[in-house]
């Protein structure tokens, strides 16, 4: 391999790695937000209605959620779709931005409603 060529290989190599840092970064600041929005409520657990595309075998489908919610038992985040439940991990980055929006515009939505009443 030419000297250009191992440069540019090295060059795609890092820039890369600092995607999937910054991916996983993300990912782990979506899981904190909506695990501290969670805590908030006393049962840690939260009606959705929304849908989201979820990586099913070899391709994407789009799946209902209706809740998510801490199992404490498991120390774990789920969502609940019409196909059982699914690990916050399992799901796609987009589908936890989506989910964490959603709830977002609750939490906002309930505290400027709570303020006009």
């Amino acid at each position: 391999m030419s000297q250009d060529k191992l440069k540019l290989k090295q060059h795609f190599d890092r820039l890369s790695v600092d995607i999937g840092t910054g991916m996983f970064s993300l990912q782990m600041a979506l899981s904190d937000f909506v695990f501290e929005l969670l805590g908030l409520h006393e049962d840690r657990q939260l009606p959705l209605d929304l849908s989201v595309p979820h990586l099913e075998g070899d391709s994407y489908a789009i799946i209902h959620l209706t809740r998510i919610f801490f199992d404490t038992e498991q120390d774990l985040v789920y969502v609940e779709a019409s196909s059982g439940k699914i690990i916050w991990g399992d799901l796609n980055i987009l589908a936890q931005d989506i989910i964490a929006t959603y709830l977002h515009m609750q939490f906002t939505a309930d505290n400027i409603l709570g303020e006009l009443s």
